[in-house]
């Protein structure tokens, strides 16, 4: 009798396997692995902020970034509402909501971070690449107090 492998998910030209990519990329960020987060974005990904007037970034300025955040920050709790996942061909497209509670690692205090993304990626014939982000909505501040930067 032989045993059948179910196919990994995150490998699938399918919504769900759109979704399951996603999730691993994620699962890098909450656990603070740079390495696997990043693995989930193309090479070319840009990231685009319609909240604020920045320049993309790049994947290198992904880096950067988490990295300046993983050394500031440690990760209370993440919620991640996906509001829409759709497949056109080999193109993914999601909008996601996330909630996520972040603690300074100098002072210990509280922040709040709520994001909706628009995350565009896709399907090369094996796997699925995040090639696109682009940031909708966003606000940053202190524990049960109003918007601020830290």
């Amino acid at each position: 009798m032989s045993t059948r492998e179910e196919p990994d998910t995150r490998l699938l030209p399918t919504p769900e396997g759109y979704l399951a990519h996603l999730e691993f990329t994620r699962s890098g960020y909450l656990e603070r692995v740079l390495s696997r987060y990043l693995a989930g974005f193309h090479p070319d990904y840009l990231g685009i902020d319609l909240t604020a007037s920045l320049p993309p970034e790049d994947l290198a300025g992904l880096e950067e970034k988490m990295l300046r955040e993983f050394e500031r920050f440690e990760l209370e709790e993440m919620e991640l509402s996906p509001e829409m996942v759709k497949v056109a061909g080999c193109v993914g497209l999601a909008r996601l909501s996330y909630r996520s509670v972040l603690r300074l690692k100098e002072s210990g205090k509280l922040f709040l971070d709520r994001r909706t993304n628009l995350l565009i990626g896709f399907h090369d014939g094996s796997r699925w690449w995040i090639t696109y982000k682009v940031t909708l909505k966003k606000e940053f501040s202190p524990l049960g107090e109003d918007k601020q930067d830290p």
